[in-house]
């Protein structure tokens, strides 16, 4: 069961990595931010994006297969995900809050 589990999460960041890459062999900093944004529904400023990148890959400004593919890049990209969702959700309650008075 638990080789299954491992099985099917390399499958899944293999296939976000090709979503990400598209046709490219490698992605730099403004087509990555896109692509999340598409891919992921996660939007980052370019900051973020090169931070993002320089945590996941050493010294390199364009990523392949291997860094999207990679656990680090998942577990990075869910994270920021994860923060980007509680940001939406606390955002519209406090608005409700607002319109509520």
């Amino acid at each position: 069961a638990l080789e299954l589990e491992r099985a099917k999460a390399v499958s899944r960041r293999e296939e976000r990595a090709l979503q990400l890459l598209g046709s490219a062999s490698t992605i730099g900093p403004s087509e990555l931010r896109a692509q999340l944004k598409k891919v992921a529904g996660l939007e980052l400023s370019a900051d973020e994006v090169t931070q993002l990148i320089s945590e996941v890959s050493i010294g390199q400004d364009q990523v392949g297969m291997d860094v999207l593919a990679s656990a680090i890049f998942d577990a990075e990209v869910d994270k920021l995900v994860s923060e980007q969702d509680s940001r939406i959700s606390a955002d519209f309650a406090e608005r409700q809050r607002e319109l509520a008075e």
